[in-house]
Formats: structure tokens, sequence, C-alpha cells
């Protein structure tokens, strides 16, 4: 799973298996692109946690939660307070998100097909990576709001309202179809959807199309 998702999810996830499975061993490996599947099917995976639009062969697709693009800056950004226009989202200096595998952020890449483009100063590998830089300068991460609002305290962050919307974020749990009826796997699956769901009814995201 990415690891805005692990952040998120999986202190939580812990918690109930050591209440309700406290001899499970969980085993989380980062998220590194459709190409993982290929040698991850080579051993046993019981779930993928992606934003993938679409299912992947021999897997099913059930949606976990869905989220909103939010502007990360520190608490004292000169800018905060214009960042919401336009101009000044171009003037800023952006970090970007690009995971292992990626050619670009996938903001970048909404961007450009939405004729527009931010300016890089740059790049991390990860999202909490580009939290943690616009938390000591002035550099500004374009980034989904949940975990803005996870590392907010402790961090000194601030979320502000992007000008353009990429829309809604979603995170899916994928899992292999012989495994749809196996016992130990619809466990899992409903216990991750617990969790999801207690999260999305604490903070819920608008439901619009993602970009």
């Amino acid at each position: 799973m990415p690891d805005l998702v692990v952040d998120l999810l999986l202190a939580p996830l812990v918690q109930r298996l050591s209440e309700r499975a406290p001899q499970a061993r969980l085993e989380v490996l980062p998220w590194e692109g459709t190409h993982q599947l290929a040698s991850e099917l080579s051993r046993p995976v019981d779930i993928i946690v992606s934003y993938a639009p679409e299912a992947f062969a021999g897997f099913r697709r059930e949606r976990l939660y869905t989220d909103r693009d939010r502007l990360a800056v520190r608490r004292d950004h000169p800018r905060r307070s214009r960042l919401h226009r336009l101009e000044e989202f171009r003037a800023a200096r952006h970090i970007a998100v690009v995971g292992r595998n990626a050619q670009r952020d996938p903001i970048d890449e909404w961007l450009s097909r939405s004729g527009h483009e931010r300016r890089i100063a740059a790049v991390t590998p990860g999202y909490l990576q580009a939290l943690h830089i616009a938390a000591r300068s002035d550099l500004v991460a374009f980034v989904p709001s949940r975990l803005i609002a996870t590392v907010a305290r402790p961090l000194g962050l601030r979320a502000v309202q992007p000008p353009l919307d990429p829309g809604l974020d979603e995170q899916f749990m994928f899992y292999p179809a012989q495994a749809e009826s196996d016992p130990g796997s619809l466990w899992l699956r409903r216990l991750m959807l617990e969790i999801a769901g207690e999260m999305q009814r604490a903070r819920p995201a608008p439901n619009k199309a993602r970009r």
C-alpha cells in the first residue's frame, strides 16, 4: 500500500489485529506500481491498496475511502491566505510526489491536461516526506487532506483550498479473485472496510468525479 494509506490505516489495523487475532502477523510492502503484481502473484497476497481505477487481472476491487487534495503549508507561510488564488498558486514553489517507477506526480499530469503547470522546487518519493519539507520551508505540498489532518498538529501545518480542483481521490482495496469466498480473506477485508468506514464517517469527502 502507498505511504499515505499506511499512515492513515495501519495503526488502527494493528490495534484491531492485536485485539481480535493476536497470533496474526502483518507484513506491509510499499506500493511500487502495477508491474509489482507479477512478482507478488508468486507469493501469498491478501490485500493490495492502490488508487488504480480499474481491477487488475486476477483481482477483485472494492472502494475503501475517498478524499480531497489540499495544499499543505506551514502555519506561518507568508502566502497562506492567498494560495487559493490561481496566480499565487502558480507563483508558489511546490513539492512534487513521484512514487517508485512513476514519471510524474499525478497532480502534475492532471494540471497538464487542464492547461496549467506549477513551479516544482523539490521532488520526493512519498507524501510524508513532502509534508515534512513543507513544514520546514515555504514550499507547498499538494496532498490528500486526510493525511494533512493526521500530521497537521505535530508538524505545524495548515490545509488550504487550492484554486483548481482535481476531483475526488479514491483508494481501492484489491484482493485475489480466488480468495473471494475464503473465510480468512473475508474477515480481513471486512476489518479493512470497517476501519476505512469509520474514517470516512469522521471526515466525509464530497462526492465528485475524480480527475
